[in-house]
């Protein structure tokens, strides 16, 4: 058995500071995206976004027409992905505190990718799973973060170890923060990373592991976390 004594970061009903920094970075990207969208139009009008935004019965508009169409869609679609996930911020507040994660993978064999993980893990929000294939990357994080990005109280220890230290520090990161694997533009679960980046990030945020085996076909890991989390 294992022991971690890093302290539990405490439940916050309100991420403010994940959200003031989301939101400065999503406006920060649509800035640019409209600036470089200005400054190179006919780049621009060759890429993906410009014909997807656009009819074509609007591409025969003036530049300028056309210019204030798009920033209007972008402006829209940047501002949606601000309220999505201001609302997933809410959500993964008000999920039960973690207290256990339970995981379990069998390993499958196919004639085409040879062993691909089937991961099952039990959390205090219920029972989900998350497959991988392929080759090329580390499938068992990918299968495992599947899962894991599922539950939102698995959600919550990150969210929470990461509104902690932004609170702390404006300027910290996700990496510093909470682990290798913790996420980019918002907090998640990455997969690809290797199993041991998820351990890193239970451990980070005061994971106890009780159980850790690994068979032919198998492998399964029982951590929990201490009542500080309640």
């Amino acid at each position: 058995m294992a022991n971690n004594k890093s302290k539990m970061a405490k439940n916050y009903a309100d991420y403010k500071a994940i959200k003031k920094q989301y939101t400065q970075d999503t406006k920060r990207q649509e800035r640019e995206l409209l600036k470089d969208m200005r400054q190179h139009w006919d780049a621009f009008r060759s890429c993906w976004r410009y014909r997807e935004m656009l009819t074509e019965k609007q591409k025969t508009k003036t530049k300028k027409e056309q210019q204030a169409l798009i920033t209007a869609k972008i402006k829209k679609e940047f501002s949606k992905r601000i309220a999505d996930f201001l609302n997933e911020c809410d959500q993964i507040a008000k999920a039960q505190p973690l207290t256990h994660i339970y995981i379990s993978v069998d390993w499958v064999r196919s004639q085409t990718w040879g062993m691909n993980p089937h991961a099952e893990i039990i959390t205090d929000d219920g029972c989900f799973s998350g497959r991988a294939s392929g080759c090329g990357y580390d499938k068992l994080s990918a299968a495992t973060a599947q899962a894991l990005n599922q539950s939102k109280s698995a959600l919550k220890l990150i969210y929470n170890k990461y509104e902690q230290a932004l609170r702390k520090d404006p300027k910290a990161t996700k990496r510093d923060a909470v682990g290798y694997g913790s996420g980019y533009s918002k907090p998640y679960y990455e997969g690809g990373v290797g199993f041991s980046s998820h351990d890193s990030i239970f451990r980070n945020c005061g994971a106890i592991v009780h159980e850790w085996h690994e068979g032919k076909a198998w492998d399964s890991m029982r951590y929990t976390f201490p009542s500080t989390n309640k």
